[in-house]
């Protein structure tokens, strides 16, 4: 009896146009919180896992490195499950996105040995439950791909709404076209599913549990009316993103300056208690040449940023060439007139020096 054979997956939907409706697209975009929880999960505890037991499973397994470091980074986090405290509002279902992580890393496996490791980290479990059934494995009960991509989806937006909803609503920031695409997605697919899931029948649907858990955390229902005010490409968001880090540490400079200015006047003042109600505000000098160079600075640096990315560069080249064409073509002109006066002086020159030369007179002759 093999172990690869006791877990059956069925294969994934024919239906490309299913797949391409829930696929979110957002497991690859590093911005969101949802691809930093399952890094963290990555990485986090993989120091802290069962050495001797993943160093034999590797042996069991021919060497296979890859079965030692993912049953390293399994058993690290079963063994810190009560220290996964990084799923902020949602930490109560820490279980559901350790169980996503499993999933995920197992179908990312490229050994043969996906049966055996399985098996092995459903003993994990029992392991880690056996007192207290504190986190219930589920990831071998992902069978059905599309309903397992819609829960996932419902969960990881989320985790992924705080975030959003502060960057994109109440910062008013523009989105990049992924964002907007992926909020509008998972919006697109929360209303195919809303009615279905309150039927009876499709309650016990992982993808309706997973709406009822929202719904505690997110009573209002809110995360459901998320929109962008404005969306842009990520080459424009990048550069609006460094004005705005200019700007900022712009503020935080000339808040320091004044600080020190003032906490440098007060110390003189104490000084002279005598002249006390003498002491200068704090102002002029340096905070006023700070308050025009950095600005200048700030802006010198947005015009190099518009010249570089956007079409104004190119039109600001060939606005430069043009004028450097024209002062060439002056110049020429100008040379070419310069030569003409030239050969013609030369030329008046020497006619007169031949007129000069060939004149001979007779009376004064010497024979």
């Amino acid at each position: 009896f093999s172990l690869e054979k006791k877990f059956y997956y069925p294969k994934k939907s024919r239906n490309k146009k299913n797949l391409s409706e829930m696929d979110t697209g957002h497991d690859n975009i590093d911005y969101l919180t949802s691809k930093k929880r399952y890094d963290a999960l990555d990485i986090q505890f993989i120091d802290q896992g069962n050495h001797e037991e993943c160093y034999g499973l590797e042996r069991e397994l021919e060497n296979d490195n890859d079965a030692y470091v993912l049953c390293m980074k399994v058993t690290g986090n079963l063994n810190n499950f009560n220290n996964i405290k990084f799923f902020d509002s949602l930490n109560d279902y820490r279980c559901k996105y350790l169980n996503f992580w499993i999933h995920e890393i197992l179908n990312k496996y490229k050994g043969k040995h996906s049966g055996t490791l399985k098996f092995r980290i459903l003993k994990f479990f029992e392991k880690f439950n056996a007192k207290d059934s504190k986190c219930p494995s589920e990831f071998t009960d992902y069978v059905i791909t599309d309903d397992y991509k819609k829960m996932k989806s419902f969960y990881d937006y989320a985790l992924n709404y705080q975030i959003l909803q502060f960057d994109y609503e109440q910062s008013d920031k523009p989105c990049t076209k992924r964002i907007d695409n992926y909020i509008r997605t998972i919006i697109n697919l929360y209303n195919q599913v809303k009615q279905e899931c309150t039927r009876t029948a499709n309650s016990t649907k992982k993808y309706c549990i997973a709406l009822e858990d929202i719904k505690k955390v997110y009573p209002q229902g809110k995360l459901w009316k998320l929109t962008c005010n404005e969306v842009v490409t990520e080459k424009t968001a990048k550069i609006l993103k460094e004005i705005s880090t200019l700007r900022e540490e712009n503020t935080r400079l000339q808040e320091q300056i004044t600080q020190n200015c003032e906490e440098r006047v007060a110390g003189n003042c104490e000084k002279s208690a005598l002249f006390r109600h003498d002491c200068p505000p704090c102002s002029s000098g340096s905070n006023s040449c700070i308050t025009v160079v950095v600005p200048l600075l700030v802006i010198l640096f947005i015009f190099f940023i518009l010249a570089k990315f956007t079409p104004l560069g190119s039109c600001l080249r060939r606005y430069i060439i043009r004028k450097k064409g024209e002062k060439m073509n002056i110049n020429e002109e100008r040379i070419e007139e310069s030569l003409e006066h030239t050969f013609n002086y030369v030329d008046k020159n020497s006619e007169m020096g031949g007129n000069i030369i060939g004149y001979n007179p007779t009376e004064n002759g010497y024979y």
